[in-house]
Parts: structure tokens; C-alpha cells; sequence
């Protein structure tokens, strides 16, 4: 991690290795392989530092990668700012104390902040942008909530380590927490401040939108329009309808589980700008995943099939590069009982 090898284990002390996989079951469940590996030592696992063979090639593993003495005339750093590249200096570190002004640009905007502070914006998290010097180890997490759902996501850290900057797609209400090292090696870092994430404005939802009926959105009935519900989209944003059709029938996707008695068919969720739909199940026993089809409009994405009652399927979304349960859909016989554990 961040170009640290750790050792685990040795000819003394073996080590014990499992693999556990995640299907991503639940609403809010992500797909994941787990690589667990144990050993018994005398001692806390060390750093190495060397080349390392693999099927891929050999590199070298660097146990100090912020560290290292590059400038901007004549350096010792290369990327990591450890054995000079050109003689500019290293991106991640030109050595030193790192040091982080409080002046924060977050979604373009300048905001003020201290250690262990919070602000708080409309959602979606579209940008932030950090100066200083000598910075290192710049990280955002969020939805810290739900442990399963914690992606650590790094920053870009450019001109000699002067600027961090991160951009991606966050959506709202959450909770991203920004973590920065404190150490000239990198090799500590703690939680700086919080971003508060509330909902941006609403376009209809549950309670009805502008001409909504009783649970419709913004063109919905009493039971609610196919376009209803949602967060309102940013320019060139991806936005999803919350109802989406499942066997031609209405699910509030915000709910987290389908219930249907019959075999699952069809799906279809609309919106803006859509990608990276997907639903998940299983196969004879083994996890299948297949692609929502997008309309060259991408207002769209539909999926048929069959998948016969007494299973289960997961609607997934991609957020950040990583795809997160959206809608859990719970496929039943006529007779079946169904109860919410949660």
C-alpha cells in the first residue's frame, strides 16, 4: 500500500491464507474478494525493500515512498521523490514536514476548514482541491456508516506535492471524511475533516412531486410514473429515476428490496446519462452478472431473462468504478412468505 511491502510470515512462521467472496447481497452489499493471510511472529510484520518477482514482471518495492530529498533544480526523487528523475523532484513528496492550507476547493467553490471540523453542501461531491507543501497521503472515504460500504479513495498529488486533487461522483446525503498524512514518510495519516453531503433538490419522490399523485413523483399517479423520484441531475451527471419497472410492475428502488411472486423477466430503469447498470444472480450455483442494455439516449437501460422464483437477484450501480447493490429483488412462488429481517 502507497508502495510499502510488509512481510508476512517465513520459513519459521507459516502463514495461513483463506479467500472469502461477497456476492454483494442487501441493499447496500458489494461484490469483493476478501484474501486473508495470518502468521505468528515475534515481531510486528517488517517492511521489505527489494525487487519482487512476478508473472507480470519485477518491481521494486519502496518502504518509504514519501520521503526523499528531490527539488526543483536538482533532485534525488523520482515519482515517489526517492532517486532523482530529471532533476525535478518527486510528485508525492519533496521532503519535509507536510503542511496543508485551510482553504479547501470543494465542487469549485472555496470553503474554510480545521482539524476535525465538518462542512456541509448539495450533494452530488463532484471535485476537491488541496494545496500546500511536501503533502502526502491524501485520501477521501465515505458512507464510513457501513463498514462493508468505506471505499478509501487517494488523491492526485501533483506539482511537487503542492496540490492534491481528487474528482469523481459522490451523491447525496452522505457523509466523506478526507484524511491527510502527517508524517514526512507518509506512513501516518489521520482524519483532517468531514464533508457533509445533504440531498440535493428534489424532483419528486415518495410524498409526491410537483403534479404527483399520493406516492408519485414528478409525473406519476397514485401509485407513482416511471419518471418519479429522484435527485436533479447535474450537467452531464447520471441520474436515476428511483421507480424502476420490474416485470411492468413499480418498485421504489430507494426502499432497497423488491418482494415479486414470479419468475423475473424484465427491468427497466430510466433517468439520465445512464451507465453501469448490471443485475447479479446466480447461475447453478454460480454468481452470473450481465449489463443493463443502455437506449442510444442513455434515458434507458433495460434487461430480459428468466430467473425462476425461490432466488434472488441484485440491480447494481456503479459508483466511483465500483459497483454497489442498488436494488435487491427478492423472487418468490405465489405461496411464499416473505419476511424483511431488517
Amino acid at each position: 500500500m502507497r508502495g510499502a511491502v510488509r512481510v508476512v510470515g517465513s520459513d519459521k512462521w507459516p502463514t495461513k491464507t483463506s479467500v472469502a467472496q461477497d456476492l454483494g447481497q442487501g441493499a447496500t452489499g458489494t461484490t469483493s474478494t476478501t484474501i486473508n493471510v495470518e502468521a505468528t511472529d515475534e515481531c510486528p510484520a517488517p517492511f521489505y525493500s527489494g525487487s519482487i518477482d512476478t508473472d507480470d514482471g519485477t518491481f521494486t518495492a519502496n518502504p518509504n515512498p514519501a520521503t526523499g530529498s528531490g527539488g526543483n533544480t536538482s533532485g534525488s526523487g523520482n515519482n515517489s521523490g526517492n532517486s532523482g528523475n530529471s532533476g525535478s523532484g518527486g510528485n508525492t513528496s519533496t521532503g519535509g514536514t507536510p503542511s496543508y492550507n485551510n482553504t479547501v476547493v470543494i465542487n469549485g467553490t472555496s470553503r474554510t476548514v480545521s482539524k476535525n471540523s465538518s462542512v456541509s453542501i448539495a450533494g452530488p461531491l463532484k471535485s476537491v482541491k488541496i494545496t500546500g507543501a511536501n503533502m502526502n497521503n491524501v485520501s477521501l472515504s465515505y458512507n464510513p456508516a457501513d463498514e462493508d460500504e468505506n471505499p478509501e479513495l487517494f488523491f492526485t498529488i501533483t506539482k511537487n506535492a503542492t496540490e492534491a486533487s481528487w474528482t469523481g461522483n459522490i451523491p447525496g446525503p452522505d457523509k466523506v471524511r478526507i484524511y491527510r498524512g502527517y508524517s514526512a514518510d507518509g506512513s501516518t495519516a489521520e482524519f483532517w475533516f468531514e464533508i457533509n453531503l445533504t440531498s440535493s433538490s428534489s424532483s419528486g419522490g415518495s410524498t409526491g412531486g410537483s403534479t404527483g399523485g399520493n406516492t408519485g413523483g414528478n409525473t406519476g399517479g397514485n401509485t407513482g410514473g416511471s419518471t418519479g423520484g429522484s435527485t436533479t441531475p447535474t450537467t452531464g451527471g447520471i441520474y436515476f429515476n428511483y421507480n424502476v419497472l420490474i416485470n411492468k410492475d413499480t418498485f421504489n428502488a430507494s426502499s432497497g428490496t423488491a418482494v415479486i411472486r414470479e419468475p423475473l423477466t424484465s427491468i427497466k430503469v430510466t433517468g439520465t446519462n445512464l451507465s453501469g447498470l448490471s443485475l447479479l444472480h446466480l447461475e447453478d450455483g454460480h454468481p452470473i452478472t450481465e449489463e443493463l442494455t443502455v437506449s442510444s439516449d442513455k434515458t434507458s437501460a433495460t434487461w430480459t431473462g428468466n430467473i425462476a422464483p425461490r432466488d434472488s437477484a441484485y440491480l447494481k450501480r456503479a459508483v466511483d468504478g465500483s459497483a454497489k447493490t442498488w436494488l435487491t429483488i427478492e423472487i418468490l412462488n405465489e405461496d411464499d412468505e416473505w419476511v424483511d429481517l431488517n
